[in-house]
């Protein structure tokens, strides 16, 4: 196994990952954290602490390899599809390797092609449902099928395209997608089922599908399969070539590579004649009443001007986690997972959702749950403003799955949607996320449970300090807040 020392100098050189931030108190800090996790000469009058990142799931940080290739690479930076002048050609070239990298990554088949969208998944997803059905119905295959675990990325795409699509509930106990109801589900649709569409890993619990198994299902019914990787590039080996997958998105700004795209890979054969987007790059000649198409991919599917740094960034990335092994990079957040769930299993006060048994169901470094009497705003903002640990709360854009675990009844449901309609979002069902990246280290999780401990003994005095408003937002009753303006970003 690869030595721990790879881990530790992506930690200190990752970028932003260590910024000290305003905190409420840093009394509180000294007497709830161990000295060893203070930093040296730490003063109990000081203002700032530095960041713990627990919320890689949303977006990670950038890693040291990838800001010194945005720096080579803004040198020599010019549009693509040019190969005359020499900041043209390199910058060509370096997108056209950043598309091979992104194939090698996953192993695609020969038979298809990297496409880099501009919207992360969400627009990969889309364009997919687009192009799936601008068509109509492709032969009566007019159903996609989707998992009660997907971000709304996954869910949303398919209900506005689809002629007919079909959620599958999960367990609400376990958070798990039984294999037996998907297969009930595509005998349900037999010969009518064109898709397919499930994630890998889920950006709630970090809950991993047999992917393999799903393919098969999809394939025995006569449908092709959706692999939304987005929660995976980052943390697990993807072989779409092994499993047989037909189409996979995921994004860039999840991968250690912020500001960078999104990638759909899909066969070359169903890129539509007449592409999603028109525009410069994808013709071979146009006339004021006619145009003539590429048969070229990715051309044809990127029209206009790509975003060439962000796919190099990405490019950059997928290599340092090749350089690393994915294996290594499994062992190493599947270890750190373990010491965070053992953490949190030792308060009677918080439920942790999703199975956490690793034997039975395998967890990427993804962990919700929630603190008894307190609700979720209060909690993620607690833990900002007294320690500066960065974590997530609410529904993580997946409200099908989050409710389903917290058992949200009809009635619950209902009085939600009646307040959200009027305004009123205070009462949004929701969880707080803690999630783990490359660069997340033990000090980290040590860090995190500490801070945990005083949230919990502290249940009472958090909820006399903080209010939560009508956009679900926990306010300090004294106004004390970080002033994002005092940064100067713009």
């Amino acid at each position: 196994m690869i030595s721990t020392q790879i881990f530790q100098t992506l930690a200190a050189s990752a970028v932003g990952l260590r910024t000290p931030y305003p905190i409420r108190d840093a009394g509180v800090v000294a007497d709830a954290l161990p000295p060893h996790l203070l930093p040296e000469g730490f003063d109990r009058n000081v203002a700032s602490f530095p960041l713990t990142y627990l919320d890689s799931t949303a977006s990670t940080k950038m890693i040291r390899p990838v800001r010194e290739t945005l720096e080579a690479a803004l040198a020599h930076y010019a549009n693509s599809h040019s190969v005359t002048h020499g900041p043209a050609r390199i910058s060509t070239h370096a997108f056209e390797k950043a598309h091979e990298t992104v194939m090698g990554f996953v192993n695609a088949p020969k038979t298809h092609a990297a496409v880099f969208v501009g919207n992360g998944t969400t627009g990969a997803v889309n364009r997919l449902a687009r192009i799936l059905f601008s068509d109509g119905r492709r032969g009566g295959r007019d159903t996609v099928i989707f998992s009660g675990m997907e971000h709304h990325a996954n869910i949303l795409p398919w209900l506005k395209h689809a002629p007919y699509a079909l959620g599958v509930p999960v367990d609400p106990s376990t958070g798990t997608l039984s294999l037996e109801r998907v297969e009930e589900s595509l005998k349900s649709r037999r010969h009518r089922t064109r898709l397919l569409a499930v994630t890998n890993i889920s950006n709630v619990t970090g809950i991993v599908n047999d992917v393999a198994a799903l393919t098969r299902l999809a394939h025995e019914y006569g449908a092709e399969i959706f692999v939304d990787a987005a929660q995976t590039a980052a943390h697990k080996a993807i072989d779409m070539a092994a499993n047989q997958i037909d189409y996979l998105a995921f994004s860039g700004h999840k991968v250690y590579a912020p500001g960078s795209p999104g990638v759909l890979i899909l066969p070359e054969s169903a890129s539509p004649r007449v592409p999603d987007e028109m525009g410069g790059g994808i013709v071979l000649s146009v006339n004021l009443d006619n145009y003539l198409l590429s048969d070229r991919l990715p051309d044809r599917e990127e029209a206009g001007t790509p975003n060439i740094l962000g796919a190099v960034l990405l490019a950059r990335a997928l290599k340092t986690l090749q350089g690393i092994g994915m294996e290594a990079v499994w062992a190493h957040e599947a270890e750190l997972t373990r010491q965070l769930l053992a953490g949190l299993g030792v308060f009677e006060e918080i439920t942790v959702y999703g199975d956490t048994n690793f034997d039975r169901t395998p967890r990427a470094g993804v962990v919700s749950f929630d603190v008894k009497g307190l609700h979720h705003a209060i909690v993620g903002q607690a833990l900002a403003d007294y320690f500066n640990i960065a974590v997530r709360n609410e529904c993580f854009c997946a409200h099908p799955y989050v409710k389903a675990l917290k058992g949200v009844t009809r009635e619950e449901l209902e009085a939600f949607e009646a307040a959200v309609q009027q305004g009123d979002h205070s009462g949004t069902p929701g969880m707080v996320r803690a999630s783990l990246g490359i660069y997340t280290t033990e000090d980290d999780i040590e860090r995190f449970h500490a801070a945990i401990d005083w949230v919990v003994a502290n249940a009472e005095r958090l909820r006399s300090e903080y209010e939560v408003n009508r956009d679900g937002v926990a306010i300090r009753r004294d106004g004390w807040r970080i002033d994002p303006e005092s940064f100067g970003i713009l």
